[in-house]
């Protein structure tokens, strides 16, 4: 026969070759720690020939029952016949959503890893495996949908992790969250970023870093305990991930943070460095909430966006962990966010040394001014948490990120806030009025 696993399975008589690209997180296990096999594994697969990739998602029970996912194709098959005899792994369960062909499952599971073979007509794949995200681990969905909610508190604590000279706007970004008295912005973190502006992660993160002093020196604020270079490579094995001063900040700071009380971690680059701090600490997950501008709307075909692309491995960490999020979608949201030449001539130059520093970038961008405007991306992150009226948003499940840069949805994950809208005008006044108060100081 010639059934088709589509992305998930190929064709049955097509050897599989199953990889993990997710690490330990904060998996589900029994109180009594009898059985390693309960929790929630990722496995990736790697067809070959021509057929793509796919992930998959088995999740076991204490009770030995439990589902094994699709995120390609997106179905979901029960597990039966679920057994653990010392280091001996057995299970099966229906390809699709029809129980008409059965997998079969015989293996081991040593240290944290599953390897084996899936069995089906006589065909047999290689399959290892490795634990990955329960979001309900360590934050439940109540407790979740109240973090969810915008922040009440002045000032806001908040860090603010930026790819500070990937292009201009995160320029802008930092000195809002600065001089926003409704904020109280504690750390700075260099992301990596990868362009025309940078010979690889590591140098633009090294960029980042020197452009943050040179905005904190304009302001006359020193960078001790305040600055911390991040991540000097997007992540390419999340078992590893990447330990730096800003993820050590992070973590720090987050553990003096409660879910009653969070730590807003404001990112407007690659999720890098938030992401390794999650797979370094799982346990800082309830203390935070993530706002993030990156991806693309969800109804959008493609996520190709500038965050989101770079580090896939990371933007899935932060889909999947559970942390709360709040993501602000470039296309066809933030888009909107434009400003002119004109507008910065008269609002933002000769408001300081700061306001000056800012014309001259937003001016050397681009030669050609001439009907043109500029998106300043960055600043909408930053203006959620001061106002969240700006910015509309809604609830909606978490995306599964996918492999070729869309996503699939699953009706049964957990729950992030989504920014649908934005109204420009009230963001530029208020930062406009802002700059020119600090500009007469």
């Amino acid at each position: 026969m010639g059934v088709k696993f589509g992305a998930g399975f190929g064709t049955i008589a097509m050897a599989i070759a199953l990889s993990i690209v997710l690490p330990l997180f904060a998996i589900e296990e029994n109180p009594n720690e009898t059985n390693p096999l309960i929790g929630t594994w990722e496995l990736t697969s790697d067809w070959g020939k021509g057929e793509g990739k796919g992930r998959h998602i088995l999740s076991v029970n204490p009770d030995l029952t439990g589902t094994v996912k699709d995120l390609e194709e997106d179905w979901t098959s029960a597990l039966r016949n679920v057994e653990l005899n010392g280091n001996a792994v057995s299970f099966s369960f229906f390809w699709g959503e029809t129980e008409e062909y059965a997998v079969e499952f015989d293996g081991t599971l040593v240290d944290k890893e599953i390897t084996g073979e899936f069995a089906i007509f006589g065909a047999t794949a290689v399959v290892v495996g490795a634990p990955t995200f329960a979001p309900d681990a360590l934050l439940t969905d109540s407790q979740r949908l109240v973090q969810l909610d915008p922040p009440t508190r002045r000032p806001v604590p908040m860090v603010l992790d930026t790819d500070t000279y990937n292009e201009i706007d995160d320029q802008f970004a930092l000195v809002y969250a600065l001089i926003s008295p409704e904020l109280d912005l504690q750390a700075v973190y260099a992301a990596p970023f990868l362009n025309d502006r940078s010979m690889g992660p590591e140098k633009g993160m090294e960029q980042s870093y020197q452009e943050i002093l040179r905005i904190l020196g304009k302001l006359d604020r020193s960078p001790d305990g305040f600055a911390f270079k991040g991540s000097r490579a997007f992540i390419t094995d999340p078992r590893t991930p990447e330990e730096s001063p800003a993820t050590r900040d992070l973590i720090a700071r987050a553990r003096t943070h409660s879910p009653d009380d969070p730590l807003y971690v404001v990112a407007v680059g690659a999720i890098t460095n938030v992401a390794n701090a999650l797979l370094i600490e799982p346990d800082i997950l309830p203390n935070i909430v993530v706002v993030w501008l990156g991806g693309n709307g969800h109804d959008w075909p493609k996520q190709y966006e500038f965050n989101y692309k770079q580090d896939l491995p990371a933007s899935r960490t932060i889909f999947d962990s559970g942390v709360p999020l709040v993501q602000l979608p470039c296309t066809p949201v933030v888009t909107h966010f434009t400003t002119t030449v004109p507008e910065m001539e008269a609002h933002v130059g000769g408001h300081g040394a700061i306001g000056d520093y800012l014309l001259t970038i937003f001016k050397d961008y681009r030669e050609d001014h001439f009907a043109w405007s500029k998106v300043l991306w960055d600043m909408t992150a930053v203006a959620w948490v001061i106002n969240n009226k700006w910015l509309p948003s809604v609830l909606v499940h978490s995306p599964i990120v996918t492999n070729d840069y869309t996503y699939s949805f699953d009706d049964s994950r957990h729950l992030i806030r989504v920014v649908y809208h934005l109204d420009r005008d009230p963001i530029f006044r208020d930062f406009f009025t802002k700059l020119q108060k600090h500009g007469k100081k």
